[in-house]
């Protein structure tokens, strides 16, 4: 009697776009801590870490796009070391910000940083 083999799928994210995924590079970051943050997040820089991007008439002009983190990456209490993609092309539709903050205000800071948010 043959053994049953056990398969399993992966759902895919469609966090890419296009056909670049050969070329796109990522950069070792420290997420901010009192975040709890999801693939795809759009993340700003400063003093030396990552944190999701807020209003571009805010406190985070729409200049300061920095990456998309490639994993969750929960820094609820304490700072946490994170991985994000600083170039490539993106489905804009899976990349996520903040709720009240329009992805949109962030499509040409994007671009001059290297991601194409499509």
């Amino acid at each position: 009697m043959a053994d049953l083999i056990t398969t399993e799928s992966t759902e895919y994210d469609k966090l890419f776009a296009g056909l670049n995924r050969d070329e796109i590079k990522t950069f070792p970051v420290i997420v901010a801590s009192g975040q709890n943050l999801k693939r795809g997040a759009l993340v700003t820089f400063a003093n030396g870490k990552v944190s999701a991007v807020s209003a571009a008439d805010g406190d985070t002009p729409a200049s300061d796009v920095f990456g998309i983190l490639t994993d969750d990456v929960d820094a609820s209490d304490a700072d946490t070391e994170g991985v994000v993609y600083v170039n490539g092309d993106f489905n804009k539709a899976a990349v996520s910000v903040p709720s009240g903050v329009d992805i949109e205000d962030f499509v040409k800071a994007a671009r001059n940083v290297g991601i194409f948010l499509r």
